[in-house]
């Protein structure tokens, strides 16, 4: 069984712990090292790896520290720029690499950077987890996934209300629709999903302000029958 923990999660950093039994990764790194340091029980010397999503700080802030604690990191090309770590490992999405018990395949999603989810294959379970975060739209389908991780952002009716009032500026309304995806497309994804073998959905980056987050629960369930997890 594939084990779960959210570290953070948000627009002030995000970070979750996954593993396998056999191999631990870090899935993002947007918070202070040693707020990971605190999450992970101070067992950084167990994680095999991280996966960073993209370039922005929320998602890549500890990556230098990482990087000089020897730690292999993965992510699209521009991170390693941002972050001034080119030690920082790439490649092309689509393309399989392995760590350790885990097969992995970043893919592009639709942000406003290079932006990867990741498909995590674990040899030591026979199960699939699938990462995607900061994402307006996926151009993929996964069927048979075990553990979906997904950005449920907000709601487009809350964010329609709070900009009619004047709570949010138009301008920052219409970028969180270009760039992040809505309860809506979250639920678009988790029907394409077999309910047959799905475990476990955790719904990420949930706007403080634009979101409901036991409504969503509420929806993810009745969509999917699994367990369902807001990190």
């Amino acid at each position: 069984m594939i084990d779960i923990k959210a570290i953070a999660s948000g627009s002030s950093g995000n970070c979750y712990r996954v593993s396998d039994g056999s191999t631990a990764l870090l899935l993002d790194a947007g918070i202070p090292i040693h707020r990971i340091q605190q999450g992970i029980d101070y067992r950084l010397g167990e994680i095999a790896g991280a996966l960073i999503s993209h370039e922005h700080m929320d998602h890549a802030k500890a990556v230098p520290e990482l990087a000089r604690r020897g730690l292999l990191i993965f992510g699209p090309p521009e991170v390693a720029k941002a972050c001034a770590c080119p030690s920082i490992l790439s490649g092309p999405a689509l393309r399989k690499f392995t760590v350790s018990t885990w097969h992995i395949v970043p893919f592009k999603v639709v942000h406003d950077v290079t932006c990867y989810g990741y498909v995590l294959d674990s040899r030591k379970t026979g199960e699939r987890l699938v990462y995607i975060t900061d994402a307006a739209a996926v151009p993929y389908t996964f069927g048979q996934v075990h553990y979906m991780m997904l950005e449920a952002n907000y709601s487009m009716n809350i964010l329609s209300r709070r900009a009619t009032e004047g709570a949010i500026k138009d301008e920052l309304a219409a970028r969180i629709v270009q760039t992040h995806m809505d309860i809506d497309g979250a639920i678009g994804l988790l029907r394409g999903l077999d309910p047959r073998v799905l475990k476990q959905v955790w719904l990420l980056h949930l706007s403080r302000d634009n979101s409901d987050a036991d409504a969503f629960r509420r929806m993810a369930q009745r969509t999917t029958g699994a367990e369902v997890y807001i990190a």
